[in-house]
């Protein structure tokens, strides 16, 4: 494969003096020079303004798009575009008060830079909104990290695999109008970990400063970091040739595209890069005022680029490489994965490095860590003697896998051990089990050098720790013997109860470097980027932004659907099945599905992996359900004796011989697959969503014919505030559309909250209307989508940490917590919520196959349920709306900053804000209970209906959006409700909230974006710079 790379610099348009030479420019790019490249892409190194200001940037964009466009039009392949900023890209009309103080300190190194230094000193909004132009059009681009500073990304084939990896970077962070060489500085410490280098393609670097623009101590720090991860350098702002100054890095300076005053004076260039034998090939061009043209400047120029010698440790001149068998091991799953576009999967496809909780030897604290901190501290930290606990088929031996590469990525030598493969009889001679490791994992790395190569360069990594066969005396001598030839020690282990000490036998010459990391399920933020893994490994480049973001949504919400329960590790294991399910059948609608499904792929998976014959699995799958009911109705776990008399039971039920079945087969494979596990001499389901997923199988393949099922099941229904109870009840409506079960469920919905009414959203919420004279206005600005939906997880991570840390404290009040839960309105609440939520499951499961008057019915019930006990709760707060209002006034009366009038305004507004998020709440909850594309017809003919309560609408609006049908059509009809909710201030605002939550996490065209905040009164502010994403202010 061939690509072109196109290298722009220093535009410098401004009102009085513009580039005019791109149909010159478009001449040389559409000629022969590009022909053969398969991709292509245009560099820009910065300096697109002349002085930062937006009409500028509107030039330059209608610019650069017409040389993208020709390039596509001409030679028929896509052109992303890449730039960063420069000095001339800085809008220094705008004087931020102190930004001038903050640069002397920085300079005279007065200051700790932090990223919210960095963003106090940059003037590059306009700047900010012009690249987001070029970004939302990438083709074959991801990113894979970002800052203000430096953004690392991907340049992918048409096979979606990495060709180039690019830093973008920017210098110019901190530029003043009179700045001067030597002055300037790169934060390194807050940057370094964006950067990355990848050996096995081209890494591109691409900046507007040289380095000599950085002041001598920090130039030698930045360059250190560029050396590491750079094979070519593009630069602008100094104007010259090829340089070769950086240790084997190529430096191309970019030439002046339009020089101020002097229009003849236009030059770039044109490099091409062979993926296949490493080869750049580069030319420059540059403007004959005789001719009138671009002409070659000196012909082509041909470089070999080969791998840096920091990524690929070169001891004496012999590079070491990982042996040909072991670098596969290491890139490959231990759970076998296939995508629908790439085949099967290998390790470096899906891998995403977990978050930790950490505790150094000696404290009791625990820090949450992410996994960035933990592999920068994996390489920095030395010696090092680390703990690391996971619960099974948490990932471990992946982990262990990534942090063998990224160590030897790095430069440094790390061994691979499975502890199953150290034996007494190598810890007397570790020096020759140490070196037919060496020859087993490594070439060009002999006994000898490794022997020499400095200790805090060499990892040990022991997997598996919990099957190592050698007791304390011998582990002990085991890493005495280890200690002299490693700095640091790894071990990992699936016992959550052991610790470092007792791994390390801790004595005072080691217990400075002790450290525990415990690894934790996965978080939300690496659980989205898991999601665009999958789905950009699909290869369509078909897919628009807004399909894009929508699908991302849609399994973002499923994943969170199938976890919310926590009866299922969030794993990436569990994950990735659930995921590859989702790719496998694109025409299938699993959004349609209810969770319970995802669980029945997880079971069945791990059935195939015992026996692929559908009989067997088919005879598994009786004997789970007969034993998991059988150990339903002991309340407990059950004896070897008890399985055993279980076993022979059924084997005479079932009419099979035991040769053909037999019980130490049985219980070994189920042990081993993980199905079941042994603890304290009983045997239990090892996770619930097992033992919930066989119960509820038995009871609906039985409850036709059993009055004593019958019962089982009407006692789970009367107290399905019972959690056990309301998840086997879940998988029951999974299972069968059941004449009898849907039966008594409608009954028991129908005994439910009859004195409570339905909410409306009407009349029911006009004690909150009165709050406020003005609906508060939303104020929308245009943002990056992938950086709000990451803000969004990190939030929702943040939440999920603190409530873990105060579990404790919760635990201590248990008691109180239980009591409450007793009273019967409390109950009863429960009980409709959940019962909502079971119907919901129903119609997910059976729209399609459910008569028209049989789904209005059921979801008439489930809809007047769910709105009921929003009722009950909405009903709480406005019979002490005037409490609220007068505990807040007087809180912030006691602030001292408002006087009595103001601090009643405020307060009301609080309590109106906070009843709007929970109308907000309501909605969305109803909605992802019951939202299914098979009821659409139904929801259309709600919102037609002049009789359907606002509540109705709402959620009506909420399911036809979740389905991806945000279109024209119902955009026109919202605003119609819109109108009519003029006076019912808190619809009003909710029917908004449905609106932006589309505009801040799904991408869609800037020109339906500005009609819709026009539509429903909400500002739109199309700048890229906050966090502070949606404001309210008083408005009319």
């Amino acid at each position: 494969m061939k690509i072109g790379i196109i290298q722009i610099s220093d535009i410098h348009n401004s009102n009085r003096d513009k580039f005019s030479k791109v149909e010159e420019l478009n001449s040389v790019l559409n000629a022969h020079y590009l022909s053969h490249c398969d991709s292509i892409f245009l560099v820009i190194n910065g300096d697109m303004a002349f002085s930062g200001r937006k009409e500028e940037y509107s030039e330059s964009e209608l610019q650069i798009l017409e040389i993208k466009d020709a390039i596509e039009e001409k030679l028929k392949v896509s052109c992303d575009v890449y730039c960063i900023p420069g000095n001339h890209d800085c809008d220094f009309s705008i004087k931020p008060v102190g930004r001038k103080l903050l640069i002397d300190n920085i300079q005279k190194n007065d200051i700790s830079i932090s990223d919210a230094i960095v963003e106090e000193v940059l003037l590059q909004d306009q700047y900010r909104s012009f690249e987001e132009i070029f970004i939302r059009d990438w083709q074959h681009t991801i990113i894979n990290k970002e800052n203000s500073l430096v953004k690392n990304i991907s340049h992918l084939n048409q096979n979606g695999d990495v060709v180039i990896n690019i830093n973008l970077i920017n210098t110019a962070w901190m530029s003043e109008l009179d700045e001067k060489p030597g002055r300037m500085v790169f934060p390194c410490q807050i940057a370094e970990s964006k950067f990355s280098y990848d050996p096995s393609c081209l890494n591109l670097t691409i900046m507007h400063h040289p380095s000599n623009w950085l002041n001598p101590n920090n130039k030698r720090e930045f360059d250190k970091i560029i050396m590491k991860n750079t094979d070519i350098l593009l630069t602008g702002h100094e104007h010259g040739d090829e340089k070769n100054n950086l240790n084997g890095v190529y430096i191309f300076e970019g030439g002046v595209l339009n020089e101020s005053g002097n229009s003849d004076e236009s030059s770039f260039r044109i490099l091409t890069y062979d993926e296949q034998i490493r080869q750049l090939e580069v030319i420059d061009f540059k403007w004959s005022k005789i001719e009138k043209m671009y002409t070659e400047k000196e012909g082509k120029k041909t470089y070999s680029i080969s791998p840096k010698d920091n990524n690929a440790v070169d001891f004496m001149h012999n590079k070491i490489t990982f042996q040909a068998n072991h670098g596969l091991y290491l890139n490959s799953l231990e759970d076998p994965f296939r995508h629908p576009s790439k085949g099967s999967l290998n390790l470096d496809d899906i891998f995403i490095w977990p978050n930790f909780k950490n505790k150094k030897l000696g404290t009791e604290k625990k820090l949450n860590i992410s996994g960035d901190t933990f592999r920068k501290r994996l390489r920095d930290s030395s010696p090092s003697y680390w703990l690391i606990r996971g619960s099974r088929k948490y990932g471990k031996t992946s982990l262990a896998k990534a942090i063998i590469m990224d160590l030897f990525d790095y430069g440094l030598i790390p061994i691979m051990q499975d502890s199953k493969n150290i034996k007494k009889r190598h810890i007397n001679d570790i020096g020759k089990y140490l070196d037919n490791e060496l020859k087993k994992q490594f070439t060009g790395l002999s006994w000898d050098r490794f022997v020499q190569e400095d200790i805090k360069k060499k990892y040990l990594i022991i997997d598996n720790w919990d099957s190592l066969e050698i007791n304390e005396t011998g582990i002990e001598k085991l890493f005495d013997n280890l200690e002299p030839f490693f700095g640091n020690i790894i071990v990992l282990s699936s016992n959550s109860s052991v610790t470092v000490e007792e791994v390390f036998k801790a004595n005072e010459y080691v217990i400075e470097g002790m450290e525990e990391f415990e690894i934790r399920k996965v978080s939300n933020v690496n659980q989205e980027e898991l999601i665009e893994k999958w789905i950009k490994r699909k290869n369509d480049f078909n897919m628009t932004n807004e399909e894009f973001s929508l699908k991302l949504e849609e399994y973002t919400d499923i994943l969170n659907s199938v976890f919310k329960t926590a009866t299922v590790p969030k794993s990436p294991l569990y994950i990735n099945i659930i995921l590859q399910a989702l790719l496998s059948d694109q025409s299938y609608d699993f959004k349609s599905k209810g969770s319970a499904y995802f669980y029945e792929v997880l079971i069945k998976q791990t059935l195939t992996n015992i026996e692929t014959s559908e009989g067997y699995i088919a005879t598994l799958d009786t004997y789970l359900s007969e034993l998991s009911f059988n150990m339903f109705n002991l309340k407990s776990g059950f004896s070897y004796d008890e399985w055993f008399s279980f076993h022979k039971n059924h084997l005479e039920k079932y009419d099979m011989r035991a040769q053909d079945f037999k019980f130490d087969v049985v219980k070994k494979e189920l042990l081993e697959q993980e199905l079941l596990s042994n603890t304290d001499s009983l045997f239990h389901f090892n996770h619930d969503y097992i033992y919930f997923y066989f119960i509820a199988k038995y009871l609906v393949d039985n409850i036709d014919d059993s009055e004593e099922i019958k019962n089982t099941f009407r006692e789970l229904i009367q107290e399905i505030e019972n959690d056990e109870n309301t998840n086997i009840l879940w998988f029951i409506t999974h299972f069968k559309r059941n004449k009898y079960i849907v039966d008594e469920l409608v009954l028991a919905a129908q005994n439910l909250l009859k004195d409570t009414p339905a909410l409306t959203l009407d009349e029911d919420i006009s004690v909150f209307n009165d709050l406020m004279e003005n609906v508060p206005r939303l104020v929308y600005k245009e943002v990056n989508i992938k950086e709000n939906r990451r803000n969004r997880n990190e939030i929702r991570d943040q939440i999920i940490d603190e409530y873990e840390d105060e579990e404790n404290g919760l635990e201590q009040n248990r008691d109180n917590i239980s009591e409450y839960k007793q009273s019967p309105e409390v109950i009863e609440y429960i009980r409709a919520c959940k019962l909502s939520e079971a119907f919901g499951n129903v119609l997910k499961n059976y729209s399609g196959s459910l008569l028209k008057k049989e789904k209005e019915l059921l979801a008439q019930v489930t809809l007047d349920l769910s709105l009921k006990s929003h009722s009950q709760l909405i009903n709480r707060f406005s019979s002490n709306t005037d409490h609220f209002v007068n505990l807040f006034s007087e809180m912030i009366l006691k602030k001292g900053t408002r006087n009595k009038e103001e601090s009643i305004k405020k307060s009301k507004e609080f309590v109106f804000s906070l009843v709007n998020a929970l109308c907000f709440s309501m909605i969305q909850t109803t909605v992802s209970e019951i939202s299914t594309k098979n009821l659409l017809n139904l929801f259309d003919r709600l919102i037609k209906d002049d009789q359907t309560s606002t509540a109705l609408s709402l959620i009506s609006y909420g399911v036809f959006i979740d389905n991806n049908n945000f279109n024209d059509s119902l955009i026109n009809i919202m605003k119609d409700k819109f109108d009519v909710l003029s006076e019912n201030k808190i619809s009003r605002s909710t029917l908004r909230f449905l609106i932006i939550h589309q505009l801040l996490y799904c991408e869609m065209p800037h020109q339906k974006k500005q009609r819709v905040c026009q539509l429903f009164n909400i500002d739109y502010k199309d700048a890229v710079k906050g966090k502070q994403l949606v404001s309210l202010r008083e408005g009319s």
